[in-house]
């Protein structure tokens, strides 16, 4: 893909009460940013997805350890460019996965407030806060419904001949750094995080676009599973399937912690150790992805969660991994290898496939020694 962005040190801004062009409590520059950009995502033998995106926003700060970022203006349109045989079959198969590829408009706007102390070397206790919220749609809605627009046969509003996605998302993310030698200079230290995150869509949206779903697993997450290799909620796909399930294990809510601990072992070089847990769900149960438990008697039962977060169950649901690492950390580059292992597989009591089949030969890739992750910077 590629991006550009233009950068103006000031606000531009339209006469507003709230938008206080001169900031007169900040020592730090404002800058305005119109930028634009396009990505191509190329799934091999799955599918290849255009992405374009134009936006308009601001960015200030009035203390070192706080900035803010409003974009008012965030217009994406979403192409599925091409699809496999096999793939097309998984989206007949899997009606939400259908809508969340169909080609369409986001045109969002958002706010995010990041609060972060790591500017402040010489605490040993640092906190790192990042808030956002996103709303796409309701505009559109709004003056569709109003001027009695027609609805598309899905029986939703369209823009230019092409759907436009509804939705708000809240994302949330704590981090602490806790150094544990009183030498600033040390790298000994405890870092944990803590990740939530809710996308809802409504009105002229039954599913979020694909890329705004949430996944997990990988090497910058649950470590001991694969990317998008865990849920929603006790699901897990058929081993028919195996080589494109993780397509269909995204959500609507996000809920992962993480704590390591960092300890220097020679110049450049750092050793890590980590457990990591967490799951995504989905708001409404998807019957297309079906969960299971065992019964009585050992049978493949239906609890009929299908994937849909609830209070009562979600803590038994964590997918839970540890593991240990080296990283070697040059200053401005940082490669990082893992180690983990899975401690808690959320569907070990119900390893079964869609068919209700036990589904033993799968569960037992989880459940052996673990996986290796390489990557290129910390994972938080």
């Amino acid at each position: 893909g590629a991006d550009a962005q233009l950068q103006i040190p000031r606000l531009i801004t339209p006469p507003l009460p709230f938008l206080n062009v001169r900031l007169p409590n900040s020592d730090f520059q404002p800058r305005t940013f119109i930028g634009a950009g396009v990505k191509r995502v190329e799934r091999r033998e799955a599918f290849i997805q255009d992405l374009f995106n134009v936006n308009y926003g601001y960015t200030w700060k009035t203390r070192v350890t706080n900035e803010q970022e409003l974009r008012p203006i965030d217009v994406q349109f979403i192409r599925t460019a091409d699809t496999s045989r096999v793939f097309s079959q998984l989206l007949r198969d899997r009606p939400f996965l259908e809508t969340s590829f169909r080609q369409q408009f986001v045109l969002a706007s958002s706010y995010r407030y990041t609060y972060n102390q790591q500017a402040l070397e010489q605490r040993r206790n640092q906190i790192y806060f990042s808030g956002g919220v996103e709303v796409a749609g309701n505009l559109a809605y709004l003056v569709s419904s109003l001027t009695n627009q027609s609805r598309n046969a899905e029986g939703a509003y369209t823009l230019f001949g092409q759907e436009f996605a509804q939705y708000t998302k809240v994302d949330l993310e704590l981090r602490n750094y806790f150094r544990t030698s009183t030498n600033p200079a040390s790298g000994n230290r405890l870092a944990t995080r803590l990740l939530l995150g809710l996308g809802l869509p409504y009105q002229n949206s039954r599913v979020l676009p694909y890329l705004k779903q949430y996944g997990i697993g990988g090497p910058n997450s649950v470590r001991a599973f694969p990317a998008r290799g865990v849920g929603p909620g006790t699901y897990r796909a058929p081993v028919a399937t195996e080589n494109s399930s993780f397509y269909d294990q995204v959500g609507d809510l996000r809920i992962e912690g993480n704590v390591e601990y960092r300890q220097d072992l020679f110049p450049y070089v750092k050793g890590a150790l980590f457990v990591d847990a967490g799951n995504i769900w989905l708001v409404n149960p998807d019957p297309s992805r079906a969960t299971y438990t065992r019964g009585e008697n050992g049978e493949a039962v239906r609890d009929f969660q299908d994937g849909q977060f609830q209070f009562n169950t979600f803590l038994r649901q964590l997918a839970v991994g540890a593991g240990a690492g080296i990283r070697v950390d040059v200053q401005f580059f940082v490669i990082r290898f893992d180690y983990a292992v899975p401690l808690i597989v959320p569907y070990e009591e119900g390893a079964f496939g869609r068919d209700g089949a036990p589904d033993t030969e799968r569960f037992s890739k989880f459940t052996a020694p673990g996986r290796f992750n390489i990557a290129i910077g910390y994972p938080f």
